[in-house]
């Protein structure tokens, strides 16, 4: 449908609603919910802009400006405050918003920001930067940098589990699979099959699994599946095509504030 979003009723798997971003929400990157899931909010990279969306209407809101010179990336939610953060795509800024004041903000950040995720409490914003193959991790509050971590050759998919406790990223370019103690900020890792080209990781809402898309292997593709306890492979869904899976979205964990 060009620049705009899809609703999918997901008891049928039919197309429920076609909301039309053309004009305030070109290349529309991402998008995310707010706690009570009342309204929806997507990153616009050629709109430079955050789109807030009526989700019981579905009409456009309004579509904010993020700071002169940069472009909507992905995005995250403070689950404590509602707060948006985003990344400058493909940039080297990190951009917050704020739905009640209407607020947006940025800083400078790395070298190449892709993808990123706000812990459970609240507290911790642990952001991927595809080019010092480092996660950036920084106070939520001050958005200080309090550590960075070396990760695999360019990162780009990031989740946390619902605890808070473990991070995990998927890199590309060297076919891994890193898990981050986030207590100790320490790393293993995990080398995937040759071929695979992992962008991307979503955890199961028990915590159990991560579910990574496998790139363009040779065969079929899918997604692979890691066991969170041991850190190890457990298999690959078969998708029995070649499709190329760069994106996954598992049944999402409470976004409720937990501090």
């Amino acid at each position: 449908m060009g620049d705009g979003v899809k609703v999918l009723d997901t008891t049928t798997g039919l197309i429920a609603q076609e909301i039309s971003l053309t004009g305030v929400g070109e290349y529309a990157v991402d998008v995310l919910f707010n706690g009570d899931g009342s309204r929806a909010y997507v990153s616009a990279r050629d709109s430079a802009a955050v789109v807030q969306i009526d989700t019981a209407s579905y009409s456009v809101l309004e579509a904010f400006a993020v700071p002169a010179g940069m472009e909507g990336g992905k995005t995250a939610l403070d689950p404590c405050t509602g707060a948006v953060h985003l990344v400058d795509w493909y940039e080297s800024n990190l951009i917050r918003f704020d739905p009640v004041t209407e607020a947006m903000t940025s800083k400078p950040l790395g070298d190449s920001l892709w993808d990123l995720r706000v812990d459970p409490s609240g507290s911790t914003l642990y952001v991927t930067d595809r080019g010092l193959d480092v996660v950036h991790v920084l106070d939520v509050a001050t958005l200080e940098v309090q550590a960075t971590v070396s990760v695999g050759d360019d990162p780009w998919g990031i989740d946390i589990t619902s605890d808070g406790a473990l991070v995990v990223v998927a890199c590309e370019d060297d076919r891994t699979v890193h898990f981050i103690d986030t207590a100790a900020l320490t790393t293993t890792s995990l080398v995937l099959p040759a071929g695979a080209k992992p962008r991307d990781v979503d955890i199961s809402a028990d915590d159990a699994r991560a579910y990574v898309p496998s790139g363009d292997l040779p065969g079929n593709d899918g997604v692979f599946e890691i066991d969170l306890a041991t850190q190890s492979l457990t298999g690959l869904i078969d998708f029995g095509i070649s499709a190329n899976t760069n994106v996954v979205a598992v049944k999402p964990q409470p976004v409720a504030c937990e501090p």
